[in-house]
């Protein structure tokens, strides 16, 4: 993988959050995606688009498109992990560059 555009980790602090940004790895690839689904399955146009097909499958089906993408040169992938509880941030789960 080519070098990361800046050098991780960062902490960012706000008056209510202190994130860490890091690189990402593929053993992330799974709490990505379900982060992804439970910040989204309210949105009516995703509900329409996934219709009745069960939140287990939906990941699933994410996990496997992304472990296929992953390796792509020149992609970074970083995660937002709160400071303060170590877990990923559902506000900024991800960001990517290419």
């Amino acid at each position: 993988m080519a070098p990361t555009p800046f050098n991780p980790p960062l902490a960012l602090t706000t008056p209510s959050h202190a994130l860490i940004l890091s690189e990402a790895a593929p053993a992330d690839i799974p709490s990505f995606c379900t982060i992804f689904y439970n910040a989204h399955a309210a949105n009516p146009m995703l509900s329409a688009t996934y219709g009745t097909t069960p939140a287990a499958v939906i990941i699933a089906a994410d996990i496997e498109r992304w472990e296929l993408d992953w390796p792509r040169p020149g992609r970074h992938f970083y995660k937002a992990v709160d400071a303060a509880t170590g877990y990923n941030s559902p506000h900024l789960q991800m960001l990517a560059s290419s």
